[in-house]
């Protein structure tokens, strides 16, 4: 990792509005991208915090940048599940980039294990909701499963937020044709 000690020295110093700039000057270099990601495997909190965020700026404005790691951020997904503040920005990467659910369904197991595990991060079951609304999309099939998972959250979770990625999840559930 030759930018290693540069992502440390950058994103220990960085200032609210900075992470955007260090996203725009990752798109531009490939190697200090692909460290990024790297950094997310062995990096620890705060910065590795901070370089999911990066990550996330750019895969949220052009997926493209990112699409090319999907298979080193479904490793990192399943080696940082535990870490709540990584594992539910980890989940909207994985939706940005559009991951290939189908060939990586042990990521809807981690998604489902953190809508049903207690957190404080409400932004954690929102963002599994939202990987779930997604998984929809290849495997409708999983709707009814799904569905008691968003009416669960619906009737135990406070957080508005999850309040509504679940109502979401319903009304996408909703609109589901059942074939047969």
């Amino acid at each position: 990792m030759q930018y290693h000690s540069y992502i440390e020295e950058r994103l220990s110093h960085l200032k609210k509005g900075c992470i955007k700039l260090f996203a725009r000057e990752a798109k531009k270099n490939q190697a200090l991208l692909s460290d990024l990601v790297s950094y997310l495997k062995i990096g620890e909190m705060p910065l590795v915090w901070r370089v999911v965020n990066v990550i996330k700026v750019i895969a949220k404005s052009a997926p493209k940048y990112i699409k090319p790691f999907e298979n080193s951020l479904v490793e990192i997904t399943e080696q940082r599940k535990q870490i709540d503040p990584l594992v539910g920005i980890l989940f909207r990467i994985h939706r940005y980039i559009k991951t290939d659910l189908s060939a990586n369904a042990h990521l809807i197991d981690i998604a489902i294990m953190h809508i049903l595990k207690p957190s404080k991060i409400g932004y954690n079951k929102g963002y599994a909701l939202e990987l779930l609304a997604y998984a929809l999309d290849t495997a409708p099939e999983l709707k009814e499963e799904f569905k008691e998972l968003a009416q669960q959250s619906l009737e135990m979770e406070e957080k508005q937020y999850v309040r509504n990625c679940a109502q979401r999840l319903l009304k996408k559930i909703a609109g589901i044709k059942t074939i047969g």
